[in-house]
């Protein structure tokens, strides 16, 4: 086996994030009513460290998920949501990686919750991911 920089690159990086997310341990201040002039640099700073974590976690579930990595895309992906239930994006991943390791139970289950997060919104939920359709609820 020869010794590729590219993927050495990959594993570090991979190990950053990994590092960079289990740091994150709440929002700053969290539970303190942000409101007022006089807050508003924690304000700021709370929602730029939201913003940082879900990034870390987007690129961890993607990444695990290219890989194949379905348990660990999907305990990345099931934090990210917790933060921001309304992740298209992070639901699709999900079901579409819960699908291809023929978890179908799984997948049919959070592909259900993402549709009802966007109908919630008044969007239109893309079609399942994936080879086939889910079956129809009866």
């Amino acid at each position: 086996m020869r010794w590729n920089p590219y993927l050495s690159s990959l594993y570090h990086s991979a190990c950053a994030l990994a590092e960079a997310e289990a740091c994150y341990t709440g929002e700053v201040l969290e539970g303190e009513a942000l409101q007022g002039e006089q807050f508003a640099d924690q304000a700021a700073l709370r929602e730029e460290c939201r913003a940082v974590h879900l990034v870390v976690l987007r690129r961890l579930v993607e990444g695990h998920a290219g890989a194949g990595n379905t348990d660990e895309a999907l305990r990345h992906g099931l934090r990210l949501l917790r933060v921001d239930p309304y992740d298209e994006p992070t639901h699709l991943v999900l079901v579409g990686r819960l699908a291809a390791a023929r978890r179908h139970g799984e997948a049919l289950r959070h592909y259900r919750l993402y549709t009802a997060r966007m109908r919630d919104l008044g969007i239109e939920p893309a079609g399942f991911p994936g080879p086939a359709s889910p079956p129809s609820p009866s």
